[in-house]
């Protein structure tokens, strides 16, 4: 939920500090909120075609941080990314502890959500050092995100400080304790030492993009007016224990999803929007300011039965009407931004 905010390829701007620091505060207040949300939505899940017997491929090895296999969901969110971030679709063999992936005529980055104990759940990414992967190799997955993230966070570190960032004593110590962790271990004891680097590495960049918002915020003439900060209110029926921290972080907030019916007909039948209403509501009431959306997620826990074996052909105008459609509802004008500030 939160892949934090690294990399940085230019000085910290309000949007992506916006972006980035609400899911963190979120994560931070509100216990289990990202569970939660994967539950409503349903487990990621993936099914990709197995690679053959002559392709090349990286042997990935995937551990928890006491050395036991990666638990089996967190190890079906492994996937192949471009170095642009793009995702790509690689042939993947998994079994306990360990992945096999084909390896495209292009050079692959890899992401994984991984169980960061000291900091959270995260989606964590290995690039060999920028160049990404293009040959046949065998890598432990952990050992090679911890260097990863070390380097985006340092390589960021010097954006900041170009920027004129002060100094921050907190940021260098987690960030040399990050460097002596990653580099001061072998064999078994490299795994729970990367995971220990990620932790200070991973707060290391989440304090270095608070720093770079505080050091833009301290240079602004007078105070912003109409400052929209928020995050997923998708756990109101969790009562005090979501709607306290909630209420007291937040002045806006991404309403809950629409859900499908499980018959295709009638047409005007299929989406069910009574968990988008309550959330709706729900904000209204406590005088956060609601954004809607009409999503396009093709889990299994967001995508109806009957659905998953139409043909794309038929899946575009569908999912374009629906969209449509939900925008049309929900129209938010401008009275009811002033009516809740």
């Amino acid at each position: 939920m939160t892949n934090s905010l690294l990399p940085l390829s230019r000085a910290m701007t309000r949007r992506t500090f916006l972006q980035s620091a609400a899911a963190t505060a979120t994560l931070a207040a509100i216990p289990d909120f990202a569970q939660d949300t994967a539950r409503q939505l349903g487990a990621e899940e993936s099914a990709p075609p197995v690679p053959r017997k002559d392709d090349p491929q990286i042997r990935v090895l995937l551990h928890e941080a006491d050395l036991s296999p990666l638990e089996a969901e967190r190890s079906r969110t492994l996937t192949a990314r471009d170095l642009a971030n793009d995702p790509l679709p690689q042939p993947v063999s998994s079994a306990e502890g360990r992945s096999r992936m084909t390896l495209p005529s292009e050079p692959i980055q890899i992401a994984a959500r991984l169980k960061v104990p000291d900091f959270g759940e995260v989606h964590c990414f290995a690039d060999n050092n920028g160049k990404g992967y293009s040959r046949p190799a065998n890598i432990e997955f952990v050992v090679e995100a911890a260097i990863t993230r070390l380097r985006r966070v340092r390589e960021a570190a010097e954006l900041t400080k170009a920027a004129g960032v002060p100094n921050d004593p907190e940021f260098d110590r987690r960030l040399q304790a990050a460097a002596e962790l990653a580099s001061n271990k072998a064999g078994p004891e490299q795994v729970a030492a990367a995971y220990k680097s990620l932790a200070q590495s991973l707060h290391a960049g989440e304090r270095l993009a608070l720093n770079a918002a505080r050091h833009q915020i301290s240079k602004l003439a007078k105070p912003r007016s109409n400052f929209l900060f928020g995050g997923l209110a998708s756990g109101t029926d969790r009562g005090a224990a979501f709607e306290k921290p909630f209420t007291q972080l937040f002045n806006f907030a991404t309403i809950s999803w629409y859900t499908w019916s499980q018959k295709p007909e009638p047409v005007e039948s299929r989406i069910d929007y009574s968990r988008k209403d309550k959330t709706l509501d729900w904000c209204l009431a406590r005088k956060i300011i609601p954004k809607g959306f009409g999503y396009v997620y093709l889990a299994n826990g967001a995508t109806p039965e009957w659905i998953r074996s139409w043909p794309f052909e038929k899946v575009l105008p569908e999912y374009k009407r629906i969209v449509a459609q939900t925008a049309r509802r929900l129209p938010w004008p401008a009275a009811l931004y002033r009516g809740n500030q």
